[in-house]
């Protein structure tokens, strides 16, 4: 991974809406991974970084915290087409671990190679990032505050 883009995407996601974010090799995996306010209670949630030759590919995902009861599946379900079928940002899965459900909130930034390098988008990515730790908070609302 290009040391530049490391080194600036640690300043940005300083600058951002974050708390505490560590860069990490998570399964192989390149990532940010940081805490963020939702509902005034501290969240974890992961910026990954893939690269190939000619783009980076940068993804946030964070796990609700909130758990939905198999009877409220299909009322979940609905609730996830409805926020998704309308966001502009990221969008939401449901995934079962253990048999247990949670919500996902998922984006990708897709960013060439040559204009990180040559212009680096730091107020794009200051957007991106900052957008949807916002939309986060508001799904979740949507979703478990009804």
């Amino acid at each position: 991974m290009n040391n530049f883009l490391i080194n600036n995407l640690e300043k940005t996601i300083a600058n951002s809406n974050v708390l505490n974010s560590q860069f990490q090799d998570v399964q192989g995996q390149l990532a940010f991974v940081f805490e963020f306010l939702l509902d005034e209670n501290k969240q974890k949630g992961i910026f990954l970084i893939a690269e190939n030759d000619d783009f980076n590919i940068l993804q946030i995902f964070v796990r609700y915290p909130q758990t939905v009861s198999k009877e409220n599946i299909p009322q979940a379900l609905v609730a996830l087409n409805r926020i998704n079928s309308i966001s502009i940002a990221g969008f939401l899965m449901l995934s079962e671990e253990n048999d247990i459900h949670y919500a996902h909130y998922k984006a990708n930034l897709v960013l060439s190679k040559q204009s990180i390098e040559s212009n680096y988008p730091e107020n794009e990515l200051l957007v991106f990032i900052n957008s949807n730790l916002d939309m986060i908070e508001a799904f979740s609302d949507d979703l478990f505050k009804k």
